[in-house]
């Protein structure tokens, strides 16, 4: 095979360019998270250059450009430099202050307080247990990413705190979720659980949420502006409970049956729910992006907020969730509360813009899930509901 053939041709270069341009981009960020593709795709670059205008050269005795020579020797010694100052900690991490509570690559691992030894033999997380007010979040992993901020509302107000997230799985009651063609960990049997759970409280707060706009059409999100991409996922889609997987309908009727069923169920038991409206998507890694862009704003975030805030289209998200927002839309009681994310995060700092950070904090830790400031935002707006200010 040529292509492997020339791998090992440029080997050599291969293994002297791959050490600082590794050390550098791993302990600063430089290319935007610790080992990205840029630093295989930069190796690599250098590294036919260098080849084909210096090692093969001098091999066959041909070399002549002294300039070109002088020139990448300079820039290797440089990087060598800058990689033993990086390695020593003389230069830091470009994320510093700003991005500690993203972790990049762990997704909401970070945020998530029901896990390990949290998680009880049911399978679910109950804090202050003794406590009699209590709060129930149940969702996907959207809400998820509340449970850190939403545990330390419960701690400081005296709540119970049931947790009953699990991800990719929206509360919606006697339906499969049917991913690749199979039914996925969020089967109607595991809904029944949680209704069974929910139904052992008197008079809970449900906090419900979740990424709905795309379960409804089984799409990825495409932002217009070169970030994601509207893929339909093969094999995946809803099916009622005790059905075959070919004998299915539409997801729209199928989500909002269930929707207007599970809702109802909830009222009638006395619940008061919190709806949660859809998150905005971004379709680009929020983190690595706003990474690279410090490098480029002296490690300034207020920098990047004016001069290149990382932004998508307020009336993309509106197109995107029309149906959904519909579907919640059409639910009236005097004991659903409304939560919209799109109210604090679009056409408010920027006009027509749904914004991902601002002069001081990162809303985001990837693609779509907020990171643990972008969840305090939504903690408080439930904090408003439950505590309404008179």
């Amino acid at each position: 095979m040529k292509f492997l053939v020339y791998v090992g041709v440029i080997s050599y270069s291969l293994y002297l360019w791959h050490y600082p341009i590794f050390a550098i981009g791993r302990t600063t960020e430089f290319f935007g998270d610790g080992v990205s593709k840029k630093l295989f795709l930069i190796t690599f670059v250098l590294s036919i250059i260098t080849y084909h205008t210096i090692e093969k050269p001098i091999k066959n005795k041909t070399f002549s450009n002294l300039f070109i020579f002088i020139f990448l020797g300079f820039l290797y010694f440089i990087l060598v430099v800058m990689s033993q100052l990086s390695i020593k900690g003389n230069i830091k991490p470009i994320r510093g202050n700003i991005l500690n509570n993203l972790f990049v690559g762990q997704e909401t691992s970070n945020l998530t307080v029901c896990k390990d030894k949290q998680v009880n033999k049911q399978g679910y997380c109950v804090f202050n247990p003794d406590e009699k007010k209590v709060l129930i979040l149940v969702g996907d992993s959207h809400m998820q990413t509340l449970e850190k901020p939403l545990l330390e509302f419960a701690n400081q107000n005296k709540f119970k705190l049931i947790i009953l997230n699990r991800s990719t799985c929206f509360y919606f009651k006697n339906l499969d979720l049917v991913i690749k063609n199979k039914i996925s960990q969020c089967s109607s049997d595991y809904q029944k659980f949680r209704t069974k759970i929910i139904q052992s409280e008197d008079s809970p707060f449900v906090i419900m949420g979740g990424r709905t706009q795309y379960y409804l059409s089984g799409r990825n999100f495409d932002n217009n502006e070169g970030g994601g991409n509207n893929k339909k996922k093969k094999g995946f889609y809803y099916k009622k409970a005790n059905t075959k997987l070919f004998n299915k309908l539409k997801n729209a009727e199928l989500v909002k049956d269930s929707f207007d069923k599970t809702t109802d169920e909830l009222l009638n038991n006395g619940s008061k729910i919190l709806l949660i409206y859809p998150i905005p998507e971004v379709g680009w890694n929020v983190s690595k992006k706003i990474i690279s862009r410090l490098v480029l704003n002296s490690g300034k975030l207020e920098s990047v907020f004016l001069s290149d805030p990382l932004t998508t289209s307020h009336k993309v998200f509106k197109k995107r969730t029309r149906e959904i927002y519909n579907i919640y839309d059409a639910i009236n009681s005097e004991n659903i509360f409304r939560i919209y994310p799109e109210k604090i995060l679009c056409n408010k700092l920027i006009k027509n813009r749904c914004v991902t950070h601002n002069s001081k904090n990162v809303f985001y830790i990837d693609d779509d899930h907020l990171s643990y400031v972008g969840a305090k935002l939504i903690v408080s707006e439930i904090r408003k509901i439950i505590f309404p200010i008179k």
